[in-house]
């Protein structure tokens, strides 16, 4: 490992991203939800924290906005529509963690344009149960939950700044 990254544990990540998603105005239930997308896409896709950091510094609402935004997602199967288009695109961080949802029960995804990282912004998704769906194996999981994640040092120690302002700090919790 070298300096400009920094080892942390998956949990780590959904409570840094919870907290500053709470100090930008997101509800607990959004904050929640953020914290496990982002969490999810930075340890199967990498970026996941780079794209919130966008999102939360792009303005205000920008965050529960692209989130809302990534909810249309989730109602793609009750409608029985196999696309969901955006006019704003939606970072596929926020995508990630559901479409892999849709895999684990058979349908496949495709994205416009193709998925490359939690900061690729996505402008349509595309469902089909013909479509073979290739299930994310478990080993990335493992492996963070066993060893951590390698992050940037710059980001997390932005996200640690953020989350720093949700009510007490984790090194004021610690020192208690």
């Amino acid at each position: 490992m070298n300096s400009l990254k920094t080892v942390v544990a998956p949990r780590e990540i959904k409570d840094q991203i919870e907290r500053g998603s709470r100090v930008f105005g997101c509800e607990a239930s959004g904050a929640y939800r953020l914290g496990e997308d982002i969490t999810f896409c930075e340890i199967h896709y990498g970026k996941g924290i780079s794209s919130w950091l966008q999102l939360a510094y792009s303005n205000l609402d920008s965050l529960t906005e692209a989130l809302k935004r990534s909810f249309s997602i989730g109602a793609l199967l009750e409608q029985e529509l196999l696309e969901v288009h955006w006019d704003t695109p939606v970072p596929f961080a926020l995508l990630a963690r559901s479409l892999h949802e849709y895999e684990r029960h058979g349908v496949g995804w495709s994205c416009e344009p193709d998925a490359v990282s939690g900061n690729s912004e996505i402008n349509r998704v595309y469902l089909s149960s013909d479509k073979p769906t290739s299930v994310l194996s478990s080993n990335k999981m493992d492996e963070a939950l066993s060893y951590g994640i390698e992050v940037s040092t710059i980001e997390w120690n932005k996200l640690d700044e953020i989350a720093s302002q949700f009510l007490l700090s984790e090194k004021t919790l610690d020192g208690l």
